[in-house]
């Protein structure tokens, strides 16, 4: 594999803004490159003494710079300039990223240390703000991982590119070029002598060492074996396990067997549903049933191309350092698919009375196969056994309860992407209530149970407009935590109109005038839904060289975001389909034609799922976060004073500006200085860096931007991002000088 795509397969997402150009820093060598290769041929040739007229005439042909037509108008010394000044670039733009992150750990690892050491003297707050603190540590840990990885790779990337450099720059035309090589590596050699990165690896093995020292320390009271595999296994990233990858095959296989033989029996015995006179009534229970299973395998496949394309959907979704991968989403939906299939070919089994099988399954009521399905899925939910996804369950139900109270806590994507699902079931959910009502009334006779459970009692539009007053309500409380109208108020606008279309569908077939004006709310409704999910839920129709796409795109291929605009319209007006249900039932049956409507909604959420994490995770990239934050129990008062963080609306403001100024701050080289106490630099560069040419994109289009603003670019931009206000570099003069302090009596 190439280097470039290794680099880019590899490089965490949230800091690509960071790492070395490497492609951009390659093109520069690619003159250099093609006349080295041709002269290796020459000289292969001249050594073996076959050399023909046609290779002369190649040869001759290509022994000057000059002649390469990759960099129009640009000669040997321009090039290897600008070579020497980008590599200088995208280091600094390393060390800087690099220093940040060292830090910004460090003063964490300190505050972790200072509320340690308070919850120590205080035991009986030990428990309180246990989980906490072990969360904060690991996810710090997981942080020193995921630098240990940035830089690991970026100082792979510097030696790859200056080996090619001085293997292509071995023969050159005049002296004048070769004293511009030799300048350039001097100027490297002293750049990396005087920054961080001279040993970078052994600054992060420190740091390391001393979150594994504490981790022991405080949550196993020894240095523990132990205590280290817990951090590691935290940090490290695994799709699936050997034993996963068995189980979900052997659930997997299972279900296949049970797919060819519920076809066979289908086959064989020639089963026509219109000669079941209780297929109308159980067929609905199995629908909604397995409906909710095809929307689980949708959500392992959301999961896997997330992973794929190096989505992080972990912090998208603020999972507390739990989340189930791939594997084991589709271990569960294999599983439970594996259920519904089973009853249904119990149900055809009673139904043909087949031989020996019927006598096996005949203790199961014709009624209740679908029963079993939901009894054994509650019993899965509910179980107060702390397997069988404990943690993920909890998390279900928390965001259930947070989404259903939307007035009452501040919304997060977490709370909007779980209600936005839910206005997608709603088909699924009236499958479920109608269930529901099936079994209230079992004892009732058929003809009863049709009008007990038909689907115009007012229960049933209260399931069809409940998902989207809950996203209304969600969407209310946005605006007032903002405190601003736009553009929330346009997404309440569009739940209006589908709440307007759910009543007026409702009604249709009793009132006239709402029979009038479905059709034309339905349409404006759609209309507007559509044009919402293009803009705001998938970030296109950007002005920039993608439109009408976005700028940034995570997906590689442009056809699949054309291709998801063009499926989304469908999607969205599905609906058209049950105008004229009179022609659609001469080839579909009823029952079979909600269950299409159905399954055409669960690939457009599916589709949408998609999109809408890719846009919050490159939000997410423009803040540089990797992880879950994990906010200290604790805030600091004063110089050993701390209090409970819920604490904090009851002190006054005139007493927290009074202690404000006894909060030590740490200098920010402090802990840079200790890592080198031994190997003191006066940190002064000597590189010359003038008005130069910019590193172009492409090897036509050459523009001429100053290197040093460019680079504080890079400073603003992470500054602002990351609203970095009281350390790392504020200007180009400190990221080219580091004022380190002396403490020649401090040593690590």
């Amino acid at each position: 594999m190439k280097f470039g795509l290794y680099l880019e397969e590899n490089r965490i997402a949230e800091w690509k803004e960071f790492y070395i150009n490497y492609e951009l820093l390659k093109s520069f060598l690619k003159p250099f490159q093609i006349r080295y290769k041709k002269r290796q041929a020459d000289f292969n040739k001249k050594k073996s003494g076959n050399r023909s007229f046609f290779f002369d005439q190649r040869s001759n042909s290509l022994n000057s710079l000059s002649d390469i037509q990759i960099f129009p108008n640009q000669n040997e010394k321009a090039l290897l300039e600008k070579f020497g000044i980008q590599i200088i670039l995208e280091l600094k733009k390393v060390d800087f990223f690099f220093y940040q992150k060292v830090k910004t750990s460090h003063d964490r690892i300190k505050e972790i240390k200072e509320q340690l050491e308070f919850i120590e003297k205080n035991k009986n707050i030990y428990n309180r703000y246990k989980n906490s603190i072990e969360n904060a540590i690991k996810e710090l840990f997981k942080e020193i991982i995921y630098i240990k990885s940035f830089v690991e790779l970026n100082l792979k990337a510097k030696d790859k590119i200056m080996k090619k450099f001085q293997k292509f720059t071995k023969v050159l035309d005049s002296k004048e070029n070769e004293e511009t090589v030799k300048e350039i590596n001097k100027k490297f050699e002293i750049f990396i002598s005087n920054s961080n990165l001279l040993n970078p690896l052994q600054i992060l093995s420190i740091e390391q060492t001393e979150i594994e020292k504490i981790f022991s320390e405080f949550f196993f009271d020894k240095y523990s074996s132990n205590a280290i595999k817990i951090l590691k296994d935290f940090a490290s990233q695994t799709f699936f396990t050997q034993s996963q990858s068995f189980y979900f095959g052997f659930f997997l296989g299972i279900l296949s067997i049970l797919i060819v033989l519920c076809l066979m029996i289908m086959i064989y015995f020639h089963i026509d549903m219109d000669d079941d006179a209780k297929f109308k009534t159980i067929f609905p229970m199995f629908r909604g049933y397995l409906v909710f299973i095809l929307y689980f395998w949708f959500l392992a496949l959301n999961v896997y191309v997330w992973n794929l394309y190096h989505i992080n959907y972990q912090v998208a979704f603020d999972f507390d350092n739990h989340y189930s991968d791939v594997m084991s989403i589709c271990k569960r939906a294999a599983f439970f698919s594996i259920l519904v299939i089973l009853m249904l070919l119990c149900y055809m089994i009673e139904r043909t009375e087949i031989p020996i099988l019927y006598d096996l399954v005949s203790f199961i009521p014709l009624e209740f196969t679908p029963l079993v399905c939901w009894i054994i899925t509650f019993c899965y939910l509910f179980s107060p056994f702390h397997n069988f996804n404990y943690l993920g369950r909890i998390y279900l139900f928390d965001l259930f309860f947070e989404s259903m109270a939307s007035i009452t806590v501040r919304n997060q994507l977490r709370h909007t992407w779980f209600g936005d699902q839910l206005t997608s079931l709603t088909g699924p959910l009236r499958d479920f209530e109608y269930t529901t009502c099936y079994y209230t009334h079992y004892f009732e006779t058929v003809e009863e149970k049709k009008r007990l459970c038909n689907n115009h009692r007012p229960i049933v539009l209260c399931v069809n407009l409940l998902p989207y007053v809950v996203r209304l309500l969600q969407c209310i409380k946005t605006i007032f935590d903002n405190k601003k109208i736009f553009p929330d108020i346009l997404n309440c606008g569009k739940y209006t109109l589908s709440i307007l279309v759910a009543i007026s569908s409702y009604y249709s077939s009793t009132i006239t005038f709402f029979g009038k004006t479905w059709l034309i709310i339905a349409v404006t409704s759609s209309c507007y839904s559509y044009c919402w999910d293009m803009k705001m839920d998938y970030g296109l129709l950007q002005k920039g060289k993608n439109y009408p796409l976005r700028n940034q795109l995570i997906y590689e291929k442009k056809y699949i975001y054309y291709t998801a605009m063009t499926l989304n319209f469908f999607g969205r007006f599905a609906w058209v389909l049950t105008i004229s249900p009179e022609v659609v039932y001469r080839f579909i049956r009823p029952e079979f034609f909600s269950m299409i409507i159905y399954l055409i909604e669960m690939l457009r959420r599916g589709m949408w799922n998609f999109f809408r994490i890719e846009l919050k995770h490159i939000d997410l990239c423009q803040q540089f976060q990797i992880g879950t934050k994990v906010d200290l129990p604790l805030i600091k008062i004063g110089k050993d004073n701390f209090i409970p963080k819920e604490e904090k609306g009851k002190i006054e403001m005139n007493k927290l500006n009074k202690v404000k100024d006894d909060v030590v701050q740490d200098d920010k080289s402090t802990f840079l200085l200790d890592m080198y106490s031994n190997n003191q630099h006066n940190r002064e560069s000597n590189l010359s860096i003038p008005n130069t040419v910019k590193p172009y994109e492409s090897f036509k289009k050459i523009k001429d931007l100053d290197l040093n603003k460019k680079l504080q670019n890079y400073i603003n931009n992470y500054n602002k991002k990351t609203k970095n206000k009281t350390s790392g570099f504020k200007s180009i003069s400190t990221l080219k000088k580091f004022e380190m302090k002396s403490y020649s009596n401090k040593k690590k």
